[in-house]
């Protein structure tokens, strides 16, 4: 059995080796964040293309920098010192890997030798040097164009030193003419069009130029449809422009390109909280989790998630369990309410009131806090309280709605504020005459204020049995009814005992048990 296996592992490895891989398609795979495509090239290349291993070495270098593993970076430098010791690309190595340790005089000295190496001639050398200086955590612009400079002067023609250039200047977001300059050369050397229409498209996103930026990363993925940098720049774009729904879209997309990871998954995340696909943000999560289950960070959001989900017994679990690990100093005004919101759904208002007010005392601004906070008091009969905490709601909502001042005059109206209720009531006729809702709640208020005048407060019911009786169920039984009751009694004072008698026939088709409804149509039957 194991000799079957040893041959079909070695026949798996030949196959591969035998497919055409090479160099530019391990940095393609590289350059779409594809990073496990990328090593199995590579190291492919070691052993099927001995020509190209000192290349392989280097990229292999470069993923692992990427991925932050330097433990496997550094084994593969000295795998590539022992085999090329003499080639000026593992001097670069070198110097790189010396600038992801932050020692930037010792990597100096590694692409020193290699330009000796080289005797300052080679345009190539020059590339994967200025390179090296773009692409650590902490790029340095000036060193990388004094380089580049030099390898121009040597291969003018050259269109892949011209991109580099511009993401030089592009370091700099007061440079961005210069950068558009030469990578608007790269366009019209008709090359690299993918990779020079997308850091357009990053410089226009920078400048907080939508249209242009947009144009330019649409370029970009018509001359590659698969080049994930676009896709990723794209989302990014539309997500800091508030367009979270064609955020997602190409977000989904660049994911479908590349390589999962942490950063790209929790990017991922926020998007879906955007566009409050709260069920598919738990099950992203629930991956991260997978990938790292000590990340803090992760607690929140799963917490957040259950919550909007309305699943708060659940996301207090996680609340509690990111309160208890969490830094106080790094605590923000979302903890406390999501805290304060689940608290107060579960039955501890008390509590989730104290978390509600400060969330609010970090950020008094945030409408949707003084929703949580007005519907907590309500559930413990607060309602004065709650009534102050969705007025200061509507004094920070852009654009309220019928329903803001819904929950307002309730609140009046249970607060005994008649006045303000009916005021309240007027607005959502404003903004909503065809609904019931502010008819209904204008009766309710003038009956309150005018308990001894039935006038008062006619209009205001009769125009819900109107609307009532236009829409039939579609308004709520116990709306209905209240109103066919006042109109009832209404009636009967008035002594029209034909349309008190509909009223209560209208009841009683709503609610055929209402015992009011059928004792006072049995009397007025007599």
């Amino acid at each position: 059995i194991m000799k079957n296996i040893n041959v079909l592992f070695i026949a798996l490895f030949i196959g591969n080796s035998l497919m055409a891989q090479t160099v530019t398609e391990g940095l393609v795979a590289f350059e779409n964040s594809q990073y496990n495509k990328a090593k199995s090239i590579f190291f492919s290349l070691l052993d099927s293309k001995p020509e190209v291993s000192a290349e392989a070495y280097f990229h292999l270098t470069s993923v692992y920098e990427k991925l932050s593993k330097t433990d496997s970076a550094d084994l593969i430098l000295k795998r590539m010192v022992g085999a090329h010791p003499a080639n000026p690309l593992t001097k670069i190595a070198e110097g790189k890997f010396y600038l992801y340790k932050k020692n930037v005089p010792a990597a100096k000295i590694s692409f020193d030798e290699a330009l000796k190496m080289t005797t300052n001639k080679d345009a190539k050398i020059m590339y994967w040097i200025a390179d090296s200086y773009l692409t650590v955590e902490n790029p340095d612009g000036p060193s990388a164009l004094t380089i580049l400079n030099a390898a121009i002067k040597i291969d003018p023609k050259n269109a892949a030193l011209y991109l580099l250039m511009g993401d030089a200047y592009k370091l700099d977001q007061s440079a961005g003419g210069p950068a558009i300059t030469n990578y608007e050369k790269v366009i019209e050397m008709n090359t690299l069009l993918a990779k020079a229409n997308q850091r357009i498209g990053v410089v226009y996103s920078q400048a907080r130029n939508l249209q242009s930026s947009s144009d330019a990363f649409e370029k970009s993925i018509a001359a590659d449809a698969n080049f994930a940098p676009a896709y990723q720049d794209y989302a990014l774009l539309n997500y800091n422009f508030k367009r979270y729904e064609k955020a997602r879209e190409l977000y989904e997309k660049f994911l479908s390109i590349a390589d999962s990871n942490e950063l790209t998954l929790t990017r991922h995340v926020y998007i879906l909280f955007q566009v409050k696909d709260y069920q598919a943000a738990t099950q992203e999560i629930n991956r991260l989790m997978q990938l790292d289950s000590s990340n803090n960070l992760l607690n929140r959001l799963l917490a957040y998630s259950y919550s909007e989900q309305k699943k708060d017994s659940v996301g207090l679990i996680y609340m509690k369990r990111f309160l208890s690990k969490v830094d106080s100093s790094k605590i923000i005004p979302l903890d406390y309410r999501y805290y304060g919101r689940m608290l107060s759904r579960t039955g501890n208002d008390s509590l989730g009131i104290d978390q509600l007010t400060l969330a609010i005392g970090y950020d008094s601004t945030d409408a949707d806090m003084w929703q949580d906070l007005g519907e907590a008091l309500n559930r413990t009969k607060r309602y004065c309280d709650a009534a102050n905490a969705f007025t200061q709601k509507l004094n920070v909502s852009k654009n309220p709605s019928a329903l803001d001042y819904f929950y307002l005059t309730k609140a009046y109206y249970y607060c005994k504020n008649y006045m303000a209720a009916d005021s309240s009531a007027q607005l959502i006729i404003t903004l909503k005459p065809t609904s019931h809702i502010g008819w209904l709640w204008r009766g309710n208020s003038n009956a309150k204020i005018y308990p001894d005048d039935m006038e008062k407060a006619y209009p205001f019911y009769i125009k819900v049995s109107e609307i009532s009786d236009s829409l039939g169920v579609k308004i709520p039984n116990n709306d209905a009814i209240t109103a066919y009751k006042f109109l009832g009694v209404f009636y009967i004072k008035k002594d029209d005992i034909e349309k008190a008698k509909s009223c209560y026939e209208k009841i009683l088709l709503r609610d055929p048990k209402d015992q009011e409804a059928i004792d006072n149509l049995k009397r007025l039957k007599q």
